[in-house]
């Protein structure tokens, strides 16, 4: 039962933070990075807002962490958006978004 509850709170909590990470660290990191990022990732005033998205889509890379935060499976994400952002893609956002977490936090 302990390790029941040790269970759902570490998903509470991991639900939580990643987006808040999307909302405000990211969007700040990518904005200091310049128009690119990565390889996956653009920030681009004509796309979104300037919200970051993955290259060549309006798929919005808040869209997709919080379907990793959800527990989503990798697979299905490629899935439904069809291809457009392949598994390289979301591992780029992870580790943008663990690096922002990072530098926020001082680690």
């Amino acid at each position: 039962m302990v390790g029941s509850k040790a269970s759902e709170h570490f998903e509470d909590q991991r639900r939580r933070l990643l987006p808040r990470l999307v909302a405000l660290d990211l969007v700040i990191l990518w904005c200091r990075a310049g128009d690119t990022t990565g390889r996956h990732i653009v920030v681009d005033p004509e796309i979104c807002h300037g919200q970051p998205t993955f290259v060549g889509t309006r798929v919005r890379v808040s869209q997709v962490l919080k379907q990793v935060a959800s527990g989503m499976d990798w697979d299905k994400i490629v899935w439904q958006w069809r291809g457009t952002v392949p598994r390289d893609a979301i591992a780029e956002a992870v580790q943008l978004a663990g690096r922002a977490f990072e530098k926020q936090n001082h680690f």
